[in-house]
């Protein structure tokens, strides 16, 4: 057991959906659409937001970096919305998000940011999109269209030019960030059935995993093709789902050697990406 080094109370009871640490802030979002920000050194709370009109689905902090100014909050709900809220160098947040971004027809179910050099935001939703966004100006991208279904979730690769999304409709697509082209497209010949629930690239770009509906969690190596820039994938992890599990987050580790999983049964756990590495870690 991890001994438990600190934690933070909501002021109201709340269950939690979300999640995020960057810097010196931790952020959670609500099933009531309520997001709260607090000092990671102090433990005060900074923050209580009236994010969404229905739970908060996604959440993410930003730190500054080269690509983006100031420390930002990002909150995706229900409400077909996604909002960035700007945090003061003090640690204050206006109640009011800097930007609401508000093209999609249904709930924005996941956001990304881009790590490469362009300050991009990706969300997902009920509507069958993925959508691109200028964090900086809030102005509305490329709108990714393909799915028959809700996309779930979103995440880049390490270079940001590309962006891998999961559908309700069985199918992992990879796109072109620049030109909003599909490049990859994997579905249930790949050995599963029904939805995918979460998709993760590796620090290095070049493995990507899937955790679908069913618990089975699915891992591919990529390569350039042919025209250079089309992927090619190799099927390099299946594992079949725990007994009793219930699929929630995806992630790999910052090796890329170990993937992560937690689920609504509250178990964690682990998988060593190929043999080599399960040796390696032992």
């Amino acid at each position: 057991m991890w001994p438990q080094r600190e934690s933070f109370t909501t002021p109201e009871p709340a269950l939690l959906t979300g999640v995020a640490v960057a810097g010196d802030y931790l952020a959670a979002g609500g099933d009531a659409g309520t997001a709260w920000l607090w000092d990671l050194q102090s433990g005060r709370l900074r923050a209580t937001l009236p994010a969404h009109t229905g739970p908060v689905n996604s959440i993410v902090l930003l730190s500054s970096t080269a690509g983006i100014s100031g420390s930002r909050l990002i909150t995706a709900g229900q409400d077909d919305t996604a909002k960035v809220w700007t945090i003061a160098a003090n640690g204050s947040v206006a109640r009011q998000p800097e930007f609401t971004l508000a093209g999609h027809s249904g709930d924005v179910t996941a956001v990304a940011v881009s790590p490469g050099p362009e300050a991009l935001l990706a969300t997902a939703s009920h509507d069958g999109t993925a959508r691109l966004w200028n964090l900086e100006t809030g102005e509305e991208g490329l709108t990714l269209a393909g799915h028959s279904g809700w996309v779930n979730d979103v995440a880049f690769n390490t270079a940001g030019d590309w962006l891998v999304t999961a559908g309700e409709d069985g199918t992992v697509r990879v796109w072109e960030v620049a030109s909003g082209r599909e490049l990859l497209r994997l579905d249930s010949s790949a050995g599963w059935f029904g939805a995918v629930k979460r998709v993760a690239f590796s620090p290095t770009g070049q493995g990507l995993v899937a955790l679908t509906g069913d618990g089975i969690v699915f891992g591919w190596s990529l390569a350039e093709g042919q025209s250079g820039d089309v992927p090619s994938a190799q099927l390099v992890l299946q594992v079949p789902p725990a007994p009793g599990s219930i699929p929630g987050s995806l992630a790999f580790d910052s090796t890329g050697r170990v993937v992560v999983t937690a689920g609504a049964d509250g178990v964690v756990r682990f998988y060593a990406w190929s043999v080599e590495d399960l040796l390696a870690l032992r």
